[in-house]
């Protein structure tokens, strides 16, 4: 149990054993049982809590916890097959504090006999996820058309587009798409309504004056012989390490 884990820990795990040390005093060892008593009173929910109010020591608390969580009734393997199937990662939520959910409570179903093969529990986490990742879904479950998924390969694919969209969340800038895909204020606002600019607050450009005006104030090339033409520049030789491309917005 989680639990036990927890009381190893904080070094309470001596109580566990429900008998005294007799390298220990009866006076110090009380001590000890009732900071464990207390450590695993305090690391529950109250409705959980409230169950184990009457026990007195460490040993009875852990015995009543595993016969209300650990015992293989009916009862309680369809408890932790609801958590399961109604879990759902919050939008914005941890990635993180998800994937502990999950592993808890599969590993609670391990406990009382209910086993989910590998690909079960990968499927099962990728429906744990909210709408906003719905693209990722999609993208892993197309590239495992000839392999079986697995529950790593998708926690793997999980972090690393989480790091993606912090980062992209961290340093976006509405230039980098007009660079890229020539994405008038309209487009971004389109492709920001569907959640694929994620980070993106305010969507709003800054008049383009060069591309507005563009014939009129483009650079020409003046060739031998002909008349230069009014408003535009004009430039003999150009070396080409020498151009900027000017982009508007930024």
């Amino acid at each position: 149990m989680q639990v036990e884990d927890y009381l190893y820990q904080k070094d309470l795990y001596l109580p566990l054993v429900g008998e005294k040390p007799e390298a220990m005093n009866a006076s110090e060892w009380a001590i000890l049982d009732r900071k464990a008593t207390a450590t695993v009173r305090l690391s529950l929910i109250p409705q959980v809590a409230f169950n184990i109010s009457k026990e007195k020591t460490n040993a009875a608390v852990m015995k009543a916890l595993e016969k209300l969580y650990e015992k293989p009734s009916a009862s309680n393997k369809v408890f932790l097959m609801k958590k399961l199937f109604n879990m759902r990662m919050s939008e914005n939520g941890s990635v993180v504090n998800h994937i502990n959910d999950f592993n808890g409570v599969t590993n609670q179903l391990e406990s009382v006999g209910i086993n989910f093969d590998d690909e079960i529990r990968a499927l099962l986490f990728l429906r744990s996820l909210p709408d906003s990742w719905n693209n990722l879904v999609t993208t892993v479950s197309n590239s495992t058309i000839s392999r079986t998924l697995t529950l790593n390969d998708i926690v793997s694919s999980v972090m690393n587009d989480e790091m993606r969209r912090k980062t992209i969340g961290d340093g976006i800038s509405p230039i980098v798409f007009l660079r890229l895909g020539h994405l008038s204020e309209s487009g971004m606002r389109i492709l920001h309504s569907k959640n694929l600019l994620p980070g993106m607050k305010n969507i709003q450009l800054d008049f383009c004056e060069g591309y507005v005006y563009g014939k009129q104030k483009r650079v020409n090339f003046r060739k031998d012989g002909k008349e230069r033409k009014t408003e535009r520049l004009d430039i003999g030789v150009v070396s080409v390490s020498k151009w900027e491309i000017v982009v508007c917005g930024a």
